[in-house]
């Protein structure tokens, strides 16, 4: 079942993060990098699970290695897709299925 907020680490405290704000998630190993327009949080879980989390009607799943709130997306191109000011990958595999969520 989807939620609506998570509770992220944030220097020695915790952060109440709702999803909206979620531009994407990068994993790297099993430490996922989650950020939003304002920060950047560190946790320790699997992409997988954050993907079975979120809504999947506000993210899609666009690499191995990266989940993304379709809505945060600003320019698609044929293998690479703009969120913010960064360029992220998408692989061929999962393109087809990004292009129908927008």
């Amino acid at each position: 079942m989807p939620v609506t907020e998570f509770i992220l680490p944030s220097g020695p405290g915790f952060d109440r993060v709702h999803v909206s704000v979620i531009r994407f998630i990068e994993v790297n190993d099993k430490q996922c990098r989650v950020v939003t327009k304002n920060s950047e949080y560190f946790i320790t879980a699997s992409l997988r699970w954050f993907e079975s989390s979120l809504p999947e009607t506000q993210f899609a799943r666009i690499h191995r290695r990266y989940l993304v709130g379709i809505h945060h997306i600003n320019h698609v191109d044929e293998d690479w897709l703009v969120v913010g000011k960064e360029d992220l990958p998408v692989s061929r595999r999962r393109r087809l299925a990004l292009i129908r969520k927008l």
